[in-house]
């Protein structure tokens, strides 16, 4: 970087790359350092790619994640700690289309060390209802296994990436809940994932991919 003083006089401001300005009455031009774009490399675009479609993918389920990772690294967001636990999960299929998938099977909703719920679901057509059926089950011997356990289920539209958590009831109530799809979705992106919270909702249990019955 070239600093040289100015011969027209004072002088303030930018001009042409260079700004201008005065020290001890002395009028001084500094040219600002030309930066050139380069392109980038294959790896980079597919980090690009990958990046950007988690971020998509966490923004719609930024609500959601907010019960189901109620613990994380304090300089994390929810959204952010989820595209950590699952960014292995995300592949770019073709750079050229610019074509990204994702293993939404195994994605990874919720962390922790209570016990899982049992929670089974099938579908009714005409309706576009999603019934689930929650197995009560209570052992005071097993930690984060209590009757006042909150029983949740994440539900995820693939294509149009948008998502909502539904509380079903608590681990001992043990019962069945419907839930009506919204009917812009279609039933074969449908994606669940049920976890269980403590009834402070500070502590969760693994979540699991949900398949009809």
């Amino acid at each position: 970087m070239k600093i040289y003083p100015v011969v027209a006089g004072d002088l303030s401001g930018t001009m042409d790359r260079t700004v201008f300005y005065k020290v001890e009455d002395r009028c001084l031009g500094r040219k600002k350092a030309q930066y050139v774009a380069r392109a980038l490399s294959e790896m980079e675009q597919k980090q690009r790619l990958m990046f950007g479609f988690m971020t998509k993918l966490g923004r719609s389920l930024k609500f959601a994640l907010r019960t189901s990772l109620p613990k994380r690294p304090k300089y994390l967001s929810a959204t952010n700690y989820f595209t950590r636990l699952n960014i292995k999960l995300c592949e770019v299929a073709d750079l050229k289309s610019k074509e990204v998938t994702f293993d939404f099977e195994n994605a990874v909703f919720a962390v922790g060390g209570m016990a899982i719920p049992t929670v089974e679901m099938t579908y009714e057509e005409a309706g576009r209802q999603i019934s689930f059926s929650v197995t009560s089950g209570v052992d005071r011997e097993f930690p984060g296994n209590l009757g006042s356990d909150r029983v949740y289920v994440i539900l995820l539209e693939s294509v149009l990436l948008q998502a909502y958590a539904v509380e079903l009831c608590t681990r001992g109530d043990g019962k069945i809940v419907s839930e009506t799809l919204p009917q812009q979705w279609n039933k074969e992106n449908v994606h669940v994932y049920a976890f269980a919270t403590d009834e402070s909702g500070k502590e969760t249990s693994p979540s699991y991919h949900l398949t009809f019955a």
